[in-house]
């Protein structure tokens, strides 16, 4: 069973990564999916998802509390309201479909804003904070 959690979490990463440059295709959930699969399969590249220079933060508050950041959260919904809203009026016809899209747009956003919000200090505001 290892080496199929380790195999999906490399493909789950390779779609994350894509998702950084493709417009619409989410990140974070790929390399949250594929954190879940590493833990399972390989305590190394567990480890390097987690001290990733560029998912890394993201991942251990994540795991941590379950918590996203306002800027993330605010993306986040915007994106699922702009993909969802663009399916729902220019290609699907059917009112029921838009009805379970409309569902799951509110449902995915309810759950995001129920999330615990990480409040991201940068150095320069801790440094001025400090002085």
């Amino acid at each position: 069973m290892r080496p199929i959690y380790f195999a999906s979490g490399v493909l789950l990463v390779s779609i994350g990564v894509i998702g950084a440059f493709v417009p619409l295709l989410p990140t974070t959930i790929f390399m949250i999916l594929a954190l879940w699969c590493f833990s399972k399969s390989s305590p190394k590249a567990e480890t390097w998802l987690l001290e990733h220079p560029r998912f890394g933060k993201t991942l251990r508050a994540w795991r941590k509390d379950g918590s996203i950041s306002a800027k993330h959260k605010v993306i986040a919904i915007t994106m699922i309201w702009v993909s969802i809203g663009m399916t729902a009026v220019f290609l699907v016809s059917m009112w029921w479909v838009r009805v379970v899209l409309a569902v799951t747009a509110v449902s995915l956003t309810v759950y995001l804003l129920s999330r615990p919000t990480r409040i991201d200090a940068t150095s320069s505001t801790v440094d001025r904070l400090a002085a």
